[in-house]
């Protein structure tokens, strides 16, 4: 496995030339590494991006057009004889200007309602894929930790048997030192399943064939994800655009009760006359 690791420092398109950093400017350096290879990976922020896309799409057609009628018509007709006016009809409802303007600002709002579920998801995965980077620093540097104790309980075993080889102590510092060996190497044991836990964790939030792992040391300031102050707060924004897209809907359905100008051609065969032409140029009001 440690022959597929890449440390994210070694990342070229994200890290660009040898700089020298602190434990804590390099971990952050590497969260934001790490980040950035998430957001390049994760469905949902190309999901939201296409709804936004979509969005601004409908924004830039307005209102459909009204489906237009093709119909015939009789007057007068006598089936016995070539009398009556027959009509072949093409009719056209169109909206007023007003009601195409709500409907973008509609299509308007929806868009800034779909970037607004954009700024959260990014902020989600920003918060997860640190959650998940800082806990695997900590499994790191307790796995370390962790091998050092191992390490030193050995020596100690290996003190206490030559003292006892020697006669200088008893068996009871030699059973000691045993124990303490078996519970630090038990300890280990845990530690290392928590490190292997939260390895495959971080790399789960990357989503790529090539595993990383997380570099920089512990303890450090990490960056808070949450904004400050409400004018900028994402989630009151999302809010405000959710009830900005409910107050353009109300006003969409209004504008589509206004009047429109209903328009028709006739094509007529008049008492044996023909081509005779017709029109129709009026208004549908609601009633």
């Amino acid at each position: 496995m440690n022959s597929r690791i890449k440390q994210l420092y070694l990342v070229p398109a994200l890290v660009v030339g040898v700089m020298s950093w602190t434990a804590g400017q390099g971990a952050q350096s590497y969260l934001r590494a790490a980040v950035d290879i998430a957001a390049a990976n994760f469905a949902g922020l190309e999901r939201d991006r296409l709804a936004v896309a979509q969005q601004r799409q409908l924004a830039t057609s307005g209102l459909p057009m009204q489906a237009t009628q093709l119909f015939f018509s009789g007057e007068e007709f006598n089936f016995e004889g070539q009398s009556g006016v027959q009509s072949f009809n093409i009719q056209q409802n169109f909206y007023l200007p007003k009601a195409a303007k709500a409907q973008r600002s509609y299509y308007e709002q929806g868009a800034a309602l779909a970037e607004g579920h954009l700024v959260l998801t990014g902020q989600e995965l920003k918060r997860q894929v640190a959650q998940a980077f800082y806990r695997l620093q900590y499994a790191r540097q307790a796995q370390a930790l962790a091998a050092e104790s191992v390490l030193l309980h050995q020596d100690f075993l290996q003190l206490t048997t030559a003292q006892l080889e020697r006669g200088e102590s008893g068996k009871i510092p030699q059973l000691a030192a045993r124990s303490r060996l078996a519970m630090a190497q038990l300890e280990q044991e845990k530690v290392d399943l928590q490190h292997q836990t939260a390895f495959a964790l971080f790399n789960e939030w990357l989503q790529t064939d090539t595993l990383y792992d997380a570099k920089g040391e512990l303890p450090f300031e990490p960056q808070s994800t949450a904004t400050t102050g409400l004018a900028g707060n994402p989630h009151l924004q999302l809010l405000q655009a959710q009830q900005a897209l409910a107050e353009a809907g109300v006003e969409t359905q209004k504008a589509q009760l206004l009047p429109q100008i209903n328009s028709g051609l006739r094509l007529q065969n008049a008492f044996g006359d023909f081509p005779l032409f017709g029109y129709q140029l009026g208004i549908n009001v609601p009633i």
